[in-house]
């Protein structure tokens, strides 16, 4: 029964069907914006109405910051419209290092807004593995921080002590592979996990790759006084997460649940994985409306 079931999935499956999803589901979630998830929803539950799934709903699950399920409290609803970092002073030295509307995951999800305009700040190094010490000394009100750790880590110690945002070239610092990239961060919390919740100290942070982290390291261990201007144009709401869902019809009202992890950055996970159970879904679906399998229970 199963190598008879093989050969029919075999035959009908298709690895460009997979793929052809995988870059449209990516080409909404690399964004990392709540406006980009709502239409990556629907491009997933337009899929499932072409591929034949039945009873398709589009369900909306609070993304306020508050709202608890069991033991995980939602975040809140971001977007942005655009953001930048680009070195001030010293003047020679003036670049940009950051475009989000080039590189998305150059700015970290969840980034607060600056001031219209931008906000111009001077960039202070934070040594390697900070203690609460360091971030005193370093008097960070109105600042903003360098590191060559992950953002997420010293984020929160950073905003307790005033700083304005962070800058981080961590990993393409020391992983000479990801030399050219930049590191997507998701996790942007005071201290409690990854979601941005309504508790957390709303600060922007930029990420990023090795050549430019080179390039204002040099500068703050050479004594210049860096000054950078950072342009964010965010806002923090309550939204929904949406939820798309598709039925193969069985026998009984018993279900069968398949689910795949939609609106998060990368095509090699997240996309691929939803991609290839819509491929799934289709492939079944198909083989039971032609007769070739019989109708699940």
């Amino acid at each position: 029964m199963f190598s008879q079931i093989k050969r029919l999935v075999e035959r009908e499956f298709s690895g460009q069907n997979a793929k052809e999803p995988t870059a449209g589901i990516h080409g909404h979630d690399r964004w990392s914006s709540f406006s980009q998830y709502r239409r990556s929803g629907n491009y997933i539950a337009e899929r499932m109405r072409d591929y034949g799934l039945e009873r398709i709903e589009l369900m909306e699950i609070p993304a306020d910051g508050e709202t608890k399920y069991g033991d995980w409290t939602m975040p809140r609803a971001w977007d942005v419209e655009q953001a930048t970092l680009e070195i001030l002073q010293p003047a020679e030295s003036a670049r940009v290092l950051a475009d989000y509307q080039q590189e998305p995951p150059s700015l970290a999800m969840w980034s607060a807004p600056t001031p219209e305009g931008g906000v111009e700040a001077e960039v202070v190094l934070l040594p390697k593995d900070p203690k609460e010490e360091d971030y005193r000394a370093l008097d960070l009100a109105g600042k903003i921080v360098f590191t060559s750790q992950h953002a997420g880590s010293v984020r929160g110690a950073a905003a307790r002590h005033g700083a304005l945002g962070v800058i981080s070239d961590w990993p393409a610092c020391e992983d000479d592979a990801l030399a050219e990239g930049v590191c997507w961060v998701n996790a942007w919390v005071d201290h409690h996990g990854w979601g941005f919740l309504k508790i957390d100290t709303p600060i922007f942070g930029f990420a990023v790759n090795r050549e430019k982290g080179a390039h204002l390291r040099r500068l703050l261990e050479g004594g210049e006084r860096v000054v950078v201007r950072a342009d964010v144009r965010s806002w923090l709401y309550d939204g929904a997460f949406l939820l798309p869902t598709g039925v193969i019809p069985g026998e009984t009202d018993e279900e069968v649940l398949g689910y795949a992890h939609a609106y998060e950055y990368g095509a090699e996970d997240n996309a691929a994985g939803c991609s290839l159970l819509l491929e799934a879904a289709r492939v079944l679906g198909k083989l039971v409306r032609n007769g070739e399998l019989p109708r699940p229970r």
